[in-house]
């Protein structure tokens, strides 16, 4: 991960990556996004973040994410 997270959103995709959304870093929430690759053990950082800055959101696991609620503090 780019930054170390708590409070994120974890979504499994259908081909079993995970895409990995918001969350604080201690301090603030974040809109970053970042979709972790077992296959290559590693996260890809996505260019579009989260329009707001969300911890605490929620996301549907059937291959569509979508993050709603949460708080920005």
């Amino acid at each position: 991960m780019a930054f170390a997270r708590q409070s994120a959103v974890a979504a499994p995709l259908p081909d079993g990556r995970v895409v990995v959304a918001g969350g604080t870093d201690g301090i603030t929430a974040r809109a970053d996004v970042e979709v972790f690759s077992p296959a290559s053990n590693s996260f890809l950082r996505m260019a579009h973040g989260m329009a707001a800055k969300r911890a605490y959101a929620a996301a549907l696991p059937d291959g569509r994410v979508l993050i709603a609620g949460g708080t920005s503090n």
